[in-house]
């Protein structure tokens, strides 16, 4: 879908495709979702600031995550290693 399409767009069928793009963004970013999703993600990501937004906070939290995982563990269930 590109953004050209997207503009023609209802704004239910907009609000739906938003919904179901944040609801699947993680697996977009963690590169486990289907081909056809990741088309539709870019399309809605391009040049709309609110997801562009939302996706780089959303691969931060992970990253952030995902460093420091073996740290949190180790606070939250006071193990030693």
């Amino acid at each position: 879908m590109t953004p050209d399409r997207l503009q023609g767009l209802t704004r239910e069928e907009r609000t739906s495709l938003c919904r179901e793009v944040v609801e699947q963004l993680s697996d977009y970013l963690d590169g486990s979702a289907q081909e056809d999703f990741c088309r539709r993600v870019e399309a809605m990501l391009q040049g709309c600031q609110p997801f562009e937004a939302y996706r780089d906070t959303l691969a931060a939290t992970i990253e952030f995550l995902a460093t420091t995982a073996d740290e949190m563990e180790r606070v939250v269930f006071r193990t030693d290693s």
